[in-house]
């Protein structure tokens, strides 16, 4: 099986997308939820396909 390549985002464009807050998304972060790219708070990228298998978007037909 083929694991897509990441699909990253910064923390505020996919709260927005999915309708959560950036607070949310940090939360789940610090819990192990999804993982978080970066080097800093400040530069902190999110893989939307994780998010999407989270959320239940996309799944196999």
């Amino acid at each position: 099986m083929m694991v897509p390549p990441i699909a990253p985002a910064r923390l505020r464009q996919a709260a927005i997308r999915y309708d959560v807050s950036t607070r949310t998304l940090r939360r789940w972060i610090a819990d192990g939820r999804i993982k978080a790219y970066g080097f800093t708070p400040r530069t902190l990228r999110v893989d939307l396909n994780e998010l999407d298998n989270l959320f239940g978007v996309g799944g196999a037909a």
